[in-house]
């Protein structure tokens, strides 16, 4: 295991002053380096939003930082997007990869009472889609939400594309009209 003690000293203080109740999500890659934040605040996003992402996080030590990461922070949603450092693994196994994440669901499920997303791997990886395909299907089978973002890197602007698809998700309620009217173009 890699030591992300930096990243997550930084998470504990700003966990110390943020909202409880909101959505967290656990990332590695592309989407950790992402301001989600201040894109929900320009959105009118009605729940707080935390990005509690660590680039090189994998599967296996994510389990290692649930409590600095998400349990803190007592979320009503989590959107957990990891898997695209694993792919990076030449011993990569991807039976091996569903058990830990179904672990890591269940770690989830069995600490907190809220909704969990399961968004897919965003990777060049020849295993990619069937990666994808296993985290689908593993959604299904634990009640989760799969949210498809594997096609955003192609696009021109790839991190507000992926932040358009989660979007959705992130509110707790609708937007309503007025809202709509009132989001920048």
């Amino acid at each position: 295991m890699r030591d992300y003690s930096f990243e997550l000293s930084v998470f504990r203080q700003a966990n110390s002053i943020s909202q409880k109740g909101g959505t967290v999500v656990l990332s590695s890659g592309d989407m950790a380096r992402m301001p989600i934040s201040e894109m929900a605040m320009n959105c009118m996003v009605d729940l707080p939003v935390y990005n509690r992402g660590i680039s090189g996080l994998t599967v296996e030590d994510a389990a290692n930082v649930l409590e600095d990461c998400v349990f803190s922070l007592e979320p009503h949603k989590v959107i957990v997007a990891l898997g695209t450092e694993d792919l990076k693994d030449p011993a990569f196994d991807i039976k091996e990869f569903v058990n830990r994440y179904e672990w890591l669901l269940y770690s989830l499920n069995s600490r907190l009472k809220c909704r969990i997303y399961i968004a897919s791997v965003m990777s060049t990886s020849p295993m990619a889609s069937a990666v994808n395909a296993a985290l689908k299907n593993l959604a299904a089978a634990c009640g989760c939400r799969y949210i498809d973002i594997s096609r955003t890197s192609a696009c021109d602007n790839p991190m507000l594309r992926m932040f358009d698809i989660l979007r959705n998700n992130l509110r707790e309620r609708p937007i309503s009209f007025t809202e709509a009217m009132s989001l920048p173009l």
